[in-house]
């Protein structure tokens, strides 16, 4: 389909096998199956005691298809945020993944913010994948967590795994874990790491990847909002085979509610790491490995510099320096042999006004934004203001009657999703009736303001950052 400049963004996908050749209708794109899409052949026995099953070889197709044609179409935000997208993906059992489409379309779009449509046809090869030979990944109950080595997955695998924090309504408890990464060269394969406080963390990195660049196309789309999709359900996928229906969901509230309540321009609500996106994922999930998922917030209702003080407290913060934050592509700059972060997106000053309510020594030496932008001040001011816009948004959602008009609808319906959950897919310290909704988030967005406005008056009286913030909070 020819996207004109002035539509709405869409295009029709179909997976290929290979070299397979297709009768292809006008415009629909090729992504080609184990060539554009290709499968990590040393990683596949860390998730598996045995060759994967028809629909686990299904699901890792299915997923690195969606995150394909999420990447490969661009949105035209200036026309609209959501785009049309349809995709063929082959399967080894076509009926069972057209009885579970329906859900899986609710899943992106609510996810991704646009239209989907899911076609299944019948693969006419299976992959083939080596046997296990030795128990790699042994079934002991461990849960799993996508773990990005930023702060709020390196304090929350310690606080978990340390017991400080229990899960559900358990007792606390020390819990060997499974993290899941983006699969770089020092974790290509299965490792495992006996910590310093007794409990053993196991990494191994998403065993499928998507070329960026292949023929005829160049994965361009930023946004790429199905990335939880994946990752969340490889941890799903990875606790089920140690025995265990538990995944962690790392993020504070700030990185949960925030970016749900705060929406920015014509942006689709973000729900990526909200409890209304993994109950609906817990739901489908639940039908394609056939077992029970659960999906555990357990630092929802706090702020992540709340989470960092849990970490110092405790005695088990050491490692945190070694953590990443940054999210802009100046995060692949070095100087002097180290990886600097710019400071001023938003995922950088989060980190920095958290570590600062957390009493983590965190020198402006670890930043680079003023020798980035020192000769471009128009370009500072920028990025100064795009970093700082989400975070005052976050604390002025009872502002004003608008915004708070807002917010309360938005908890509203979150409410009423909670009550209507007869399946109790959301997890504990979720499932609360409205005012208590109404406080935990109220609190929630004071405790960061008050953050944000203790970080912002530290910095010298005469800092771009201090003046900027102390005018739109």
């Amino acid at each position: 389909m020819r996207i004109s400049n002035r539509s709405r963004p869409n295009a029709s996908i179909i997976i290929t096998e290979g070299k397979e050749r297709v009768r292809n209708r006008s415009g629909r794109k090729i992504c080609r199956d184990q060539i554009d899409i290709q499968y990590k052949h040393r990683v596949i026995p860390a998730f598996f005691f045995r060759a994967p099953t028809h629909r686990q070889v299904d699901l890792m197709r299915v997923l690195a298809g969606i995150a394909h044609a999420d990447r490969r179409v661009k949105r035209r935000p200036s026309v609209c945020w959501g785009r049309d997208i349809e995709i063929e993906i082959p399967v080894s059992d076509p009926d069972f993944w057209s009885s579970v489409e329906r859900k899986l379309i609710g899943i992106l779009n609510i996810l991704s913010g646009d239209k989907w449509l899911l076609s299944f046809r019948k693969a006419r090869q299976l992959i083939q994948f080596p046997v296990q030979r030795e128990l790699e990944f042994p079934a002991q109950g461990q849960p799993a967590m996508a773990y990005s080595n930023g702060l709020d997955s390196f304090a929350s695998a310690r606080l978990v795994a340390s017991g400080v924090i229990p899960l559900g309504n358990q007792a606390p408890q020390r819990r060997n874990l499974v993290l899941i990464t983006t699969g770089k060269a020092f974790n290509a394969q299965l490792k495992q790491e006996i910590t310093d406080f007794g409990y053993s963390t196991r990494q191994v990195s998403v065993p499928f990847s998507i070329r960026r660049i292949g023929r005829g196309f160049e994965l361009r789309e930023p946004s790429y909002r199905t990335r939880a999709l994946t990752f969340q359900t490889v941890a799903a996928l990875a606790a089920s085979q140690s025995q265990s229906d538990i995944v962690i969901i790392p993020e504070s509230g700030q990185g949960s509610i925030g970016p749900w309540l705060t929406v920015t321009g014509q942006e689709a609500a973000d729900l990526r790491t909200h409890p209304i996106f993994t109950a609906l994922l817990s739901d489908w999930l639940a039908t394609v490995l056939d077992r029970p998922v659960r999906f555990e917030h357990p630092h929802i209702w706090e702020t992540k510099g709340e989470t960092l003080a849990r970490l110092v407290s405790n005695n088990i913060h050491c490692g945190w320096a070694e953590t990443f934050s940054c999210a802009v592509q100046a995060r692949h700059q070095r100087i002097k042999r180290r990886r600097l972060q710019c400071g001023l997106c938003p995922n950088c000053l989060l980190r920095r006004q958290s570590l600062l309510a957390a009493r983590l020594s965190d020198p402006d030496s670890t930043y680079d934004s003023h020798d980035i932008y020192a000769k471009d001040q128009l370009l500072l001011r920028k990025r100064t203001a795009q970093g700082l816009l989400p975070l005052v948004e976050f604390a002025q959602i009872g502002s004003t009657p608008l915004i708070s008009r807002a917010t309360d609808h938005r908890i509203q319906y979150f409410a009423r999703l909670v009550r209507e959950d007869t399946n109790r897919r959301f997890p504990h310290n979720v499932r609360l009736e409205l005012d208590d909704l109404e406080r935990m988030t109220n609190k929630l967005a004071k405790t960061h303001k008050e953050e944000l406005g203790t970080f912002l008056a530290q910095r010298p009286k005469t800092s771009l950052l201090r003046q900027m913030g102390e005018a739109l909070l």
